[in-house]
């Protein structure tokens, strides 16, 4: 009986051995198996492409506020027109009130982009911005440039980064028509929905309003100091998140060591307390010399030359004014003319004035500035 209870434990242990043994490989063969899911991000081909060409820009402040009244958020000084509408029913009419961008449509057809010129007291029968838009729908919240030609909206696209973009065209005063539209570009625009931008040559400021990371119904309106020409960030040591930072305007505090928020952050102030002021003088102005200097009336330049300069600029659009009105009842009486020759000369003469008075008024200005900075 011994000899079998021995028997009996020796089996045992070595049962127990294998079970134990089995169990263990068992369970570093399945660990092995075990391989970690690997997720790829989805990638905006349109963003990518964009993103080494981010332009420079300096945000000094931001504002959230219901979409329905982001218009009220935009300080925008009276040389610049007027801005009404709700929502894509938007117009733009300039300081003149001769001359209007507007958005026409409906949800099921699409808006479309409009101007109109007005004549004596009547406005001219609208005409599309773009003879063919289908690559665009939804085009509205338009805003006309100081310069006459080019405008700024915004539409969908397949062009477009997200939802709504910003676009710009130019008018191509040789043909009649507009350029095909171009991407405003990054940081613009994003994979949110971005509505409106205006910009303020005068007061050397801008405004950006989009959804990009805010809740349904909530827009931020970005105030920004425009450049003259568009500068990107290649001579820059910034790594690729810094890169995308920027083009995301993940932090407006970040853009400030690229220019003078403080200056800007005058200027905007300045530019605020001008417009409540309701009881203006006839000959009030709003003329910005540099960041911390604005005249607001002609006997503030130190130099008579510089009031004549002032003067002349006033002059100048006055003109313009004129011409504007000229221009468009020659090309309202073009179409049904016989002699297309005669009139086609005198389009492109006032045409040509016109582009060179905007030219001598930009020449005027930084004039004055340089000299009343002496």
């Amino acid at each position: 009986m011994q000899i079998n209870r021995n028997i009996i434990c020796s089996a045992s242990l070595i049962l127990a051995s294998l079970i134990l043994g089995g169990n263990e490989c068992y369970a570093q063969k399945r660990k092995a198996k075990v391989v970690k899911k690997v997720v790829k991000k989805e990638t905006n081909p349109i963003y990518e492409s964009m993103l080494r060409s981010t332009a420079k820009i300096v945000f000094i402040d931001s504002v959230v506020v219901d979409k329905h009244d982001f218009l009220k958020a935009i300080p925008l000084s009276k040389e610049l027109g007027t801005i009404e509408g709700d929502g894509c029913i938007m117009s733009h009419t300039n300081e003149f009130d001769n001359h209007r961008i507007f958005t026409s449509g409906d949800s099921i057809n699409g808006y479309h982009l409009y101007v109109a010129d007005k004549v004596g007291k009547e406005w001219s029968k609208p005409r599309k911005v773009l003879a063919d838009d289908s690559e665009f729908t939804d085009n509205s919240y338009p805003f006309l440039m100081s310069d006459g030609i080019t405008i700024l909206f915004s539409a969908k696209s397949k062009k477009a980064i997200g939802g709504f973009d910003i676009f710009m065209t130019r008018y191509n005063t040789s043909e009649g028509t507009f350029y095909e539209p171009e991407n405003y570009g990054l940081p613009f625009n994003s994979t949110g929905n971005d509505y409106f931008l205006a910009i303020d040559d005068l007061n050397s400021l801008g405004w950006l309003v989009t959804d990009r990371r805010q809740p349904e119904g909530k827009v931020c309106v970005y105030t920004f100091v425009p450049t003259t020409t568009r500068e990107g960030y290649s001579g820059e040591e910034i790594t690729d998140k810094e890169l995308k930072g920027f083009a995301d305007i993940s932090s407006i505090r970040s853009t400030w060591r690229f220019g003078n928020q403080p200056a800007a952050i005058k200027r905007l102030a300045n530019l605020k307390k001008h417009n409540s002021e309701k009881n203006t003088a006839a000959n009030d102005i709003n003329f910005v010399i540099n960041d911390n200097i604005v005249y607001h009336s002609v006997a503030d330049f130190r130099q008579g030359i510089n009031r004549a300069k002032y003067n002349e600029i006033v002059s100048l659009k006055k003109e313009n004014y004129n011409l504007s009105a000229e221009l468009e009842n020659l090309r309202n009486a073009y179409h049904n003319a016989s002699n297309k020759k005669a009139l086609s000369t005198r389009i492109l003469s006032c045409e040509r004035r016109l582009s060179a008075n905007r030219a001598k008024i930009k020449t005027l200005e930084k004039e004055i500035r340089k000299s009343e900075m002496l």
